[in-house]
């Protein structure tokens, strides 16, 4: 979680879509959204998760630019998941 922390605050520029987990060590990934929101509220978050519980319960209703991934997938699973949420990024900022 540090660590993605860090990468976005390096890279925030050249950031299109954040993957993350819902837990990593010392940092959750809500605290990723968390942070990342306070800098870019509009950039589209993927969440990963082989928990049982949905993250996105714990998101306010409003918020439609986080997802869900629930574990396991396959690596072409996740390469379509990252499409559909970019073109639905695309879509609601062309409206």
């Amino acid at each position: 979680g540090e660590d993605a922390m860090e990468k976005f605050d390096t890279y925030r520029d050249d950031i299109e879509i954040v993957i993350a987990d819902v837990v990593m060590p010392k940092k959750s990934g809500r605290s990723v959204f968390d942070h990342v929101s306070a800098a870019n509220p509009t950039l589209p978050f993927l969440f990963m998760t082989g928990h049982s519980y949905n993250i996105l319960d714990s998101m306010p209703a409003s918020e439609d630019r986080f997802h869900l991934l629930q574990k396991p997938f396959s690596p072409q699973e996740l390469v379509e998941r990252v499409a559909e949420v970019l073109a639905s990024r695309t879509k609601t900022v062309a409206v």
